[in-house]
C-alpha cells in the first residue's frame, strides 16, 4: 500500500479484514457499502482508528495534520487488531 509515495507494509487483505472481518470479498458482495466516519480527538487522549465489522464502518480521527503520524496510527490499528480468529 502506498501513502504519499511511501511504501507501507500493509496488504489489502489486512485492510479488508480490519473493516469487514472477511479476508476476501464475498461472491455476491457485501450487504452494504463500507462507510467512513470521522471522530474528534478533543478529549486530549489519542485514539487509534477503529472499525465496526457489523456495520462495515471505518472510523478515522479528524484533524490529523501530519501524514506520518496518521500512517503510524493506521498501521498500528491494522497490525495490532486481534480481529476474528486471532485471539
Amino acid at each position: 500500500m502506498i501513502f504519499t509515495d511511501k511504501i507501507v507494509a500493509v496488504t489489502f487483505e489486512e485492510v479488508l479484514i480490519f473493516i469487514t472481518g472477511a479476508d476476501t470479498t464475498p461472491p455476491c458482495g457485501f450487504s452494504s457499502k463500507i462507510v467512513i466516519e470521522f471522530y474528534s480527538n478533543d478529549s486530549g487522549c489519542s485514539r487509534i482508528p477503529f472499525a465496526s465489522t457489523c456495520s462495515l464502518t471505518l472510523s478515522l480521527p479528524r484533524g490529523m495534520n501530519n501524514p506520518d503520524i496518521f500512517r503510524a496510527i493506521m498501521v498500528r490499528a491494522l497490525k495490532e487488531s486481534h480481529g476474528f480468529g486471532k485471539i
